[in-house]
């Protein structure tokens, strides 16, 4: 990530933030446009910059925003799956039904792609106990105001992915894919803090394997504490469903 050394400028990006939060998207974009005449190369703040003016309806702006972005680094997957969700945003003002057919289609064979690699990562007699659960696109549920990534319901036998993640690279939709499947293998409505870590490590490992030099903050963070060792990833894994749920069981 890019700091600044200056105070002011730290301030303008953490200020543009709140108020993007707070969905005062006017000053946010004032504010970040501030922070980065000082920090040109700051990449997260250009996505955060896009993702103000796209939310603003904005598209136009947004996209150069996240233009921006991947110019500075081709291989981050936020920034690409940003443009071309955005670029279908623009095509949905002229032409909404062909927006809406472009944006199923790519669903479809992005799901397609990434079932695919996740069927060749684990072994066959593991898929096969998998071979009654749907996999699809759609809305998940919230924990602390933020939308799961990705979700197993047992009741539905179903694992689901954000709609957020429709034009994501098919391998970070495959490593999330990889980490559900954990939780769908148990075959029941329940999780713990072992099945947890036990996802999370084959997902990293998943990434390890398969990322081919795509970026995804969450995965690459995962990966870099399975790297420092196993345990590293677990304590992690064990102290973030502690804060969400004081209650969640051993195993």
């Amino acid at each position: 990530r890019i700091k600044s050394d200056n105070f002011i400028d730290i301030l303008y990006k953490k200020l543009a933030k709140t108020q993007f939060h707070l969905k005062d998207y006017a000053s946010s974009e004032k504010n970040y446009e501030l922070y980065l005449e000082k920090v040109p190369d700051d990449i997260d703040a250009w996505i955060e910059l896009g993702e103000t003016q796209r939310q603003a309806g904005l598209y136009q702006k947004a996209l150069k925003s996240f233009e921006q972005a991947s110019s500075l680094d081709s291989s981050n997957d936020l920034a690409n799956r940003s443009i071309l969700e955005t670029k279908n945003n623009i095509l949905s003002i002229y032409s909404p039904e062909k927006a809406q057919s472009e944006k199923n289609e790519h669903a479809q064979e992005n799901l397609r792609k990434a079932l695919d690699m996740t069927i060749k990562y684990m072994t066959p007699e593991f898929m096969q106990g998998l071979k009654d659960v749907t996999v699809q696109f759609g809305e998940t549920a919230s924990m602390g105001g933020t939308s799961n990534i990705a979700q197993y319901e047992n009741h539905k036998k179903a694992i689901t992915i954000s709609n957020s993640y429709i034009y994501a690279a098919p391998q970070v939709i495959a490593a999330y894919l990889s980490h559900e499947s954990v939780h769908a293998h148990d075959n029941d409505a329940y999780t713990s803090i072992r099945e947890e870590q036990d996802a999370y490590q084959v997902a990293a490992k998943f990434w390890m394997q398969n990322s081919n030099g795509v970026k995804d903050p969450e995965m690459d963070y995962a990966v870099s504490l399975y790297q420092q060792s196993p345990s590293k990833l677990n304590d992690r894994v064990a102290e973030i469903y502690k804060l969400r749920d004081p209650e969640i069981a051993e195993t």
